[in-house]
């Protein structure tokens, strides 16, 4: 679409002239650059003029070297800073020529002496020449333009300068304002932390890490927490998930057919504060729902973790070997034992107190194992993957049969 150029005086349209091209560009953003290019092109804004971004200036008005090509060469910028100074007005006062040297010609004497001498008898009388005069008046046309220009460069810098602090002064009520702001977010941010339920908030009560986990006191949770070695965002862990659910049980890690997931986004939980879940899920036997809302996660995600955590357990916990070698035994075996039991290697239970018991398991089916668990430990939790084993271990369990 054609458009025109807002310089008083230019009436040319279009974007060809004499077979070269004409650019057109808007004003600048920069509010003390603008009103340069008002002032140059002596429109101030108001009532019949108004800056918008169809105004525009073009190219007929910028010296040569204010252009700079873009790096394809096909377009055409102005550099920063630049102002148009091409009009078809003087930006100065017209300069007078100075007047030509008069040379003296004697003239009706007969004798160039005699004319010599005339002219030293009416040395005297002789005005100055009066381009000495007009030497002087060139002179101080001169210093008044250089005047007017020093004064209008002087009330232009005074003005941006005033500008430039006035701005500056904004910015810095705004930053200040914003610093505040961030300070007040950060205390905010460290009360919601500090009431948060993971482990950092137990660190140095041993009473609550006892409680929550059965571990002792914190050290000897996290020597646990490292021995299992999760990595830190849990990269050693192959998390549940429904793509999942129909591999065996113990292959879920084997290198033949484990491979690692894409990556998606980031876990919700630190891998330490998975672990605390898992350990107050099994110590105290939190409902999922309750850990859910403790932790501030969703109840599959609760589900999954604690899948996830009590195979990787398993499979960890595995290698270390439980039972004392044989020449322990024997070395430690009371010496009534040794006449009559000799060959005893491991005592599973030789009494019943009435010490509460738990007892915890994996892979439970429809419960089977679970209730025969009952009828020696005080409580018995039972998992499995199968949603439709885990309702009908609670149909058992409330009405004691199937039908």
């Amino acid at each position: 679409m054609p458009t025109h150029c807002c310089v008083p005086g230019c009436t040319k349209k279009g974007y060809l002239e004499e077979g070269k091209k004409i650019s057109y560009f808007i004003f600048p953003t920069d509010k003390s650059l603008r009103k340069q290019w008002s002032h140059a092109i002596r429109r101030d804004e108001g009532k019949n003029f108004q800056i918008s971004k169809s105004t525009k200036v073009c190219s007929r008005h910028f010296k040569t070297e204010d252009f700079q090509r873009s790096l394809g060469g096909s377009k055409i910028n102005l550099k920063p800073g630049v102002v148009p100074s091409v009009f078809s007005w003087r930006t100065s006062p017209r300069k007078r020529k100075p007047p030509p040297f008069r040379h003296l010609v004697a003239t009706g004497f007969d004798d160039i002496s005699e004319a010599v001498s005339e002219n030293e008898d009416n040395l005297e009388s002789i005005e100055q020449p009066p381009y000495q005069e007009i030497s002087t008046q060139t002179d101080e046309t001169s210093v008044i333009e250089n005047t007017t220009q020093t004064e209008d460069k002087v009330f232009e810098d005074k003005e941006s300068q005033t500008e430039h602090n006035d701005l500056i002064e904004i910015m810095e009520k705004e930053i200040a304002g914003l610093k505040a702001e961030i300070v007040k977010l950060m205390k905010q941010t460290d009360a919601l932390k500090a009431k948060l339920f993971n482990v950092d908030g137990f660190r140095s009560n041993s009473s609550s890490i006892s409680f929550y986990t059965g571990f002792p006191d914190f050290e000897v949770f996290k020597t646990v927490f490292d021995f299992l070695d999760p990595g830190e965002y849990g990269q050693n862990i192959r998390y549940w998930t429904s793509l999942n659910t129909k591999e065996p049980l113990l292959d879920i890690y084997d290198n033949e057919h484990y491979s690692k997931s894409e990556k998606g986004r980031p876990r919700a939980l630190k891998a330490i504060d998975e672990f605390f879940l898992v350990m107050c899920r099994l110590r105290q036997g939190f409902a999922e729902e309750h850990l859910s809302n403790q932790f501030h996660i969703s109840l599959s995600t609760v589900s999954r973790v604690v899948m996830s955590w009590v195979n990787f357990m398993y499979l960890k916990f595995a290698q270390i070997n439980i039972w004392p070698s044989r020449t322990v035994i024997d070395n430690t075996m009371p010496e009534g034992f040794k006449a009559k039991y000799s060959a005893t290697r491991v005592i599973i239970d030789c009494n019943e107190d009435d010490v509460p018991s738990r007892a915890l398991d994996v892979g439970c089916a429809v419960g089977r194992s679970s209730f025969e668990l009952a009828k020696r430990f005080n409580q018995v939790v039972g998992i499995d993957f199968s949603q439709s084993f885990i309702d009908t271990c609670h149909h058992l369990k409330k009405y004691g049969k199937l039908a």
